[in-house]
């Protein structure tokens, strides 16, 4: 008879564990293309199964969640560059359309005469730094899931609290 007593579930094996890992790298490469949806369940199992990963698959752990929130204030930045820019945009029509006729014609954009029609730099320079902050911030992290993949691959840790 055995004297043993389950007190739950077993860890995982570490190689599952490395598994996971290697899961979450591809949903965080994934992210950009789907507006950082699978990042975000990404570094959900990053949480959750840090505490339990050994040494150099915490690292890697780390490391990503590390990367997914970096990303969000890069993307932040970009964003808030984009819609400054997108606003100065508007502004512009908005100026252009209300200053030629009164009630409905006011906007039509057609009645605006292209000589009285101006945009001002910050609207476009907004909108492209936005867009290249945001595309930078994309690409950084894809880089970083693909550094991640070739360390965990080779088993390495990444950092220097790793094995």
């Amino acid at each position: 008879m055995s004297d043993t007593v389950s007190t739950g579930h077993a860890p995982p094996a570490s190689s599952d564990d490395r598994n996971l890992a290697f899961l979450v790298y591809a949903l965080m490469f994934v992210a950009p293309f789907v507006f950082g949806f699978t990042g975000l369940v990404g570094v959900i199992v990053a949480y959750v199964r840090r505490a339990q990963a050994q040494a150099v698959t915490r690292t890697h752990y780390d490391f990503q969640i590390k990367v997914f929130w970096i990303s969000v204030a890069i993307a932040a930045v970009g964003a808030i560059a984009f819609l400054f820019g997108l606003g100065a945009f508007i502004n512009d029509v908005f100026q252009a359309t209300t200053h030629h006729g009164e009630g409905w014609d006011a906007w039509n954009v057609a009645a605006v005469e292209g000589s009285d029609f101006q945009f001002h730099a910050a609207s476009i320079i907004g909108m492209v730094v936005g867009l290249v902050i945001t595309a930078i911030g994309s690409l950084w992290m894809m880089a970083a899931s693909i550094f991640g993949v070739v360390r965990l691959a080779n088993g390495q840790a990444i950092g220097r609290s790793g094995a």
